[in-house]
């Protein structure tokens, strides 16, 4: 049995294996802009429970059938290169062993396929280094890109005054009214607004 989805903008029930691509489309851009309203209530719900567990001085509480938590305001931000030499130093000095240094940083190691696929090209190397992978399952994504809809313009800084280049912005589903109101990723502002025109 084909799944049905409820279209969040025109309310109709969306049968998935029968509806045309076009509809799809449409679908699926429609669920797009719903999500990106909901992760803007949910990260406006998210501030309000945080500034009041901040107002009482806590960092969970708990009710009849809910605990609710909140991470620390603030979090460490490290300087890398600082820290590395630090810990050189402390080695030097024999405050610390050589074990410890390595143990207090994490390295990840990981491919660079910009300097790997070049190997692939030398024959000296490429079957070895066919050796060391295999091809798996990837995750799929999917863009669409609404072609009959006004043209956004947006304004160049938030009411806050972050530049709009600075982070990405939520924008409520359509239709689209002339000023909307937005939430700035940095600073969690209110009077992000931005300004649609008709598509010529």
């Amino acid at each position: 049995m084909s799944d049905t989805i409820l279209h969040p903008t025109t309310g109709e029930l969306v049968l998935l294996g029968e509806a045309e691509l076009p509809k799809l489309s449409d679908l699926y851009d429609a669920l797009a802009e719903e999500e990106r309203r909901l992760k803007s209530l949910k990260r406006a719900l998210s501030d309000e429970v945080a500034a009041r567990l901040d107002h009482e001085g806590r960092r969970s509480m708990s009710f009849d059938d809910y605990k609710i938590e909140v991470t620390a305001p603030t979090q460490k931000e490290w300087d890398m290169d600082e820290l590395r030499g630090t810990l050189a130093e402390l080695v030097e000095e024999q405050t610390i062993s050589m074990d410890k240094s390595l143990a207090c940083v994490k390295y990840t190691p990981e491919p660079k396929w910009a300097e790997i696929k070049t190997l692939l090209s030398d024959p000296r190397c490429k079957a070895r280094i066919e050796h060391c992978y295999r091809e798996v399952p990837a995750p799929r994504y999917v863009k669409v890109h609404p072609l009959g809809k006004p043209a956004r313009v947006v304004e160049d800084r938030c009411a806050c005054g972050h530049p709009l280049s600075a982070h990405p912005t939520r924008t409520q589903p359509p239709p689209y009214p002339r000023m909307e109101v937005n939430d700035c990723l940095l600073c969690s502002c209110t009077n992000f607004r931005e300004a649609h025109s008709d598509a010529a």
